[in-house]
């Protein structure tokens, strides 16, 4: 029997006030089997006056119960209900440990103690009237209710796979707002084949642009069955950045392509173009470049398949998924960027995937019946290996202030217990009682040395894009522990986003390096980092079911040179390290490292780092032990 459509089914609604996980919401509410839609929270406020004062409410308007509300929209309800928010020296940023009143009904038959994700600054200080506090972080309050009138406030994020009870909290709420579950993802299909009809219409052509991923593949498949193939064009173009064994057509033109600089405003240009490609340090530079040059190759190659662009019968399609809308905001314009906005608002951009996560789309690719070398694909950014590549000039990234100190503190924290300081008592504050005693252990027991490197790469810390420090670990290999310290320092060290562990002979604080190897797009660079990916494909191919764990594993070109004499000035640095970051995530917009021992074989990874030093010109091989926030999945 067919099922009922989709469009007389039951919503929930998100007011989304523009937080990062908003569409991560979406995705756990429709894993229940519920559909939803989301509102900008000033069109909520225009027409409901949900969340504003009384006298902007009025009392004849009736408010929307039940709801629910997470991070800043607890501490909204709570404001705007006669309580107190106030930003407190402690932070709370990565996953910690709560305490929930599993009488309340949005806990009920969980645990009372349970890992949650935070990211905030600001906190509850006053409990609004008629409120109840049901979980805390410590002596932070975690979460609110108001049980007559089933309004729910939650400062963590249930929403993301770093919570570890969030589904079920999800399910609970459900069940307090009584709505049914039937909506499947048979629905879902059938909702994109309609809405590419729709915007296509019965003569429109639509060109799919093909990366070779399982995204546009997908894309492609569903385009052609909701408009037939005679009227879809796939076009690929290789950028010269791929992966070992892919095709290299583009490549002379991508590396000696430039672009315009712009300034602060989009229509500030300055007169002279940026340097080619192959010369480009700047990791936004790089992008706006490649984004620039293949627009520019779009345009001729679709001319030639007489599928224009400019004409106002076809219609250009990506694969643009939730994650990529939130992870590639840059703070340069691109003529891509450019190209997609004037299609956009022209009518004629076809993204029927924008709300889809990437298990989402695997999902749908396998029941278009797309093969599972396809859809089981481990992703693949669109500038290809080019931000995979930290490109540097031979300069210095300064600490900031404080950052260093408070860096060492936290690695030697057991011996610095002993010496009281106004740093230590920062770093106490931060901790929980457990969290103190496990830290004041595992110090005390390994000897470990860090440092900050002269590099910087992206990350999310609350709900900013960052481009920030990177700390290192020397020391024993005592995976589970080393996690935990990395952890720690992004929670504490606001100035680090990602923390990552030397692998191989431990090496002293004053044995870090302190500068860069001059490094650019080189044939040579590129051809170091390709040959790394491959070493690292065949280790892991020797364990099928231990590459299928992992959602993704960049490996990434560092220009570091370790075990170079400490400020020699007889040789500068030449040489270059790679580093790996195996991680695992369901949604793509939170995750974890994997940890060797446990998700992935510490043989494997210890025969990797012997096979990768020994490649001329690379010096040592560290593992990304950064979740995510506050690290990307990529570094650049």
């Amino acid at each position: 029997m067919r099922e009922a459509s989709s469009q007389n089914i039951p919503k929930v609604c998100i007011i989304d006030a523009g937080g990062q996980y908003t569409k991560v919401i979406d995705r756990r509410i429709r894993e229940l089997q519920v559909r939803s839609r989301d509102h900008n929270f000033w069109w909520t406020k225009q027409r409901h006056s949900r969340g504003c004062s009384k006298t902007e409410r009025g009392d004849s308007e009736p408010p929307i119960f039940p709801s629910s509300a997470f991070c800043w929209g607890m501490q909204f309800i709570n404001h705007v209900n006669g309580g107190q928010v106030v930003a407190l020296e402690k932070r709370e940023d990565g996953v910690f440990p709560i305490t929930v009143d599993t009488g309340s009904d949005l806990f009920k038959e969980l645990p009372e103690t349970q890992d949650v994700l935070l990211t905030h600054g600001d906190s509850i200080k006053k409990v609004a009237d008629g409120f109840d506090t049901i979980a805390k972080s410590g002596d932070i309050v975690a979460a609110i209710a108001d049980s007559n009138r089933k309004i729910f406030g939650v400062q963590f994020h249930p929403e993301v796979d770093l919570t570890k009870f969030g589904k079920e909290i999800f399910s609970n709420f459900l069940n307090i707002a009584q709505v049914p579950r039937v909506f499947t993802e048979n629905f879902r299909d059938e909702e994109c084949i309609a809405e590419i009809r729709e915007q296509v219409g019965e003569t429109g052509k639509i060109l799919v642009l093909i990366s070779g991923g399982v995204d546009s593949c997908v894309l492609a498949a569903l385009c052609f069955k909701a408009i037939g193939k005679e009227r879809v064009k796939c076009l690929h173009i290789d950028n010269g950045f791929m992966r070992k064994v892919e095709l290299v057509n583009a490549q002379r033109m991508f590396y000696n392509s430039s672009c315009q600089i712009y300034g602060s405003k989009p229509d500030d240009l300055l007169q002279e173009p940026s340097q080619i490609l192959c010369k480009t340090v700047d990791p936004e530079q790089k992008r706006k470049i490649i984004g620039d040059t293949f627009i520019k190759l779009v345009k001729i190659e679709a001319s030639r398949l007489n599928m224009s662009i400019d004409n106002k019968d076809v219609f250009l399609a990506q694969g643009t998924l939730r994650p990529d809308l939130i992870e590639s905001a840059s703070a340069t314009v691109s003529s891509h960027a450019d190209v997609i906005k004037v299609q956009k608002e022209a009518g004629r951009l076809v993204e029927p995937l924008r709300d889809f996560h990437k298990d989402e789309v695997r999902r749908l690719g396998a029941r278009l019946g797309l093969p599972a070398s396809v859809v089981n694909r481990q992703p693949f950014p669109g500038p290809g290996l080019a931000i995979r590549v930290l490109c540097a000039d031979n300069s210095v990234v300064q600490e900031e202030e404080a950052c260093g100190p408070l860096l060492k503190m936290l690695s030697n924290y057991s011996h610095c217990l002993k010496t009281p300081h106004t740093l230590l008592e920062k770093i106490k504050s931060s901790l929980s009682s457990s969290e103190h005693d496990r830290l004041e252990k595992f110090t005390r027991d390994a000897k470990l040395y860090t440092s900050i490197l002269p590099i910087r790469s992206v990350g999310v810390q609350g709900d900013c894009r960052s481009y920030s420090q990177v700390a290192c670990i020397s020391g024993p290999p005592l995976w589970s522990e080393l996690v935990f310290l990395a952890k720690l320092i992004p929670r504490i060290c606001h100035t680090i986003n990602r923390v990552c562990y030397l692998m191989g002979t431990p090496i002293r604080d004053s044995h870090f390096p302190n500068d860069t190897t001059p490094t650019t797009l080189s044939d040579y660079a590129l051809s170091q980092l390709r040959y790394q990916t491959f070493l690292k494909q065949t280790q892991f191919l020797k364990n099928t079911p231990q590459l299928e764990k992992l959602s993704q594993m960049p490996v990434v070109l560092l220009p570091l040179h370790f075990d170079r004499e400490p400020y020699s000035t007889k040789v500068g640095p030449c040489q270059r390290s790679v580093v790996i970051r195996p991680f695992i995530s369901s949604d793509f917009m939170t995750g974890r490292a994997a940890i060797p021992g446990e998700d992935v074989s510490e043989e494997c990874i210890n025969e990797m780092e012997k096979e990768i030093c020994e490649v001329p010109g690379i010096t040592r091989l560290l593992y990304d032990l950064t979740s995510k926030p506050p690290g990307t999945t990529e570094w650049e």
